[in-house]
């Protein structure tokens, strides 16, 4: 039978240490000239049937580049 050793032992975290003091880089900490973020905006009821969507106010917004809505996607 195979022994596992590392069952209840404690294991270094390899990235512990960069982790605990800031210096690991996530996703979110990259920046790129030209990147876009985007958002997204989900129905605050379940199963709620939507009747339209008004984007005036959004695309109104300065430096937003683009407001897509289900009707903007391919069938």
């Amino acid at each position: 039978m195979t022994e596992f050793k590392q069952i209840g032992r404690p294991m270094p975290l390899l990235d512990g240490p960069e982790k605990v003091t800031g210096k690991l880089r996530f996703a979110p900490d990259l920046q790129i000239p030209g990147m876009l973020h985007a958002r997204f905006v989900t129905s605050l009821y379940a199963h709620a049937r939507i009747l339209g969507i008004d984007t005036a106010d959004a695309r109104a917004v300065p430096g937003v580049t683009a407001v897509l809505t289900a009707a903007d996607l391919p069938d």
